[in-house]
């Protein structure tokens, strides 16, 4: 379930993102802003959800990850 908000909250604040333009030259920038929040909105949420997501599967979130190796990685060459 929460998989799928994740995606579904991605998706809304891609599709906010991509109408800030042309909603910007139609109706005038100030609704333009209104898009910007928005994407920012589903963003925050959609990082919500990832984390609940790392939570549930008992993943510390201070463990590293694939984007995230150790700094201190045994295949260093120094």
């Amino acid at each position: 379930m929460i998989k799928k908000l994740q995606i579904i909250f991605t998706i809304l604040s891609a599709i906010c993102i991509a109408g800030i333009l042309p909603i910007g030259a139609i109706f005038g920038f100030t609704w333009a802003f209104l898009a910007v929040f928005a994407a920012g909105l589903f963003y925050l949420l959609m990082i919500i959800c990832k984390k609940r997501q790392e939570l549930a599967k008992g993943r510390s979130l201070d463990e590293p990850d694939f984007f995230h190796p150790q700094e201190n990685s045994s295949n260093k060459d120094e």
